[in-house]
């Protein structure tokens, strides 16, 4: 047995000119949010609402499967892990601190034409 660590996922973003892309990275899992990945799209999205150099976001993820939603164990239960979001950041969900400018995401996974 290996004890090397699972990778958890992570957000990546790459700038095409005026676009932020926005990469869900955590293809060994279908894309599932860890906590931390919350954390990091949170970065993002507010580093895309406050960069004057971008004027919209595209939101993608690595793999065959865009997401399968959040990695329900680090969220809930014993073993959840503790998520700190800045007050002033944007809100992944939109629920409070919208993003002010377009944001296209692209779509993938089971029942993608």
């Amino acid at each position: 047995m290996s004890d090397q660590k699972v990778p958890s996922g992570r957000i990546r973003t790459e700038v095409h000119g005026r676009i932020l892309k926005i990469i869900i990275d955590n293809p060994a899992k279908k894309n599932s949010f860890t906590s931390a990945m919350m954390v990091e799209m949170s970065n993002a999205m507010t580093l895309l609402d406050s960069n004057d150099d971008y004027w919209a976001g595209v939101v993608c993820a690595e793999g065959t499967d865009f997401t399968s939603g959040l990695d329900m164990p680090k969220f809930f239960g014993p073993n959840a892990e503790k998520i700190d979001i800045s007050p002033s950041n944007i809100d992944a969900f939109a629920l409070k601190g919208r993003c002010r400018k377009p944001v296209v995401t692209a779509v993938q996974g089971i029942g993608s034409p």
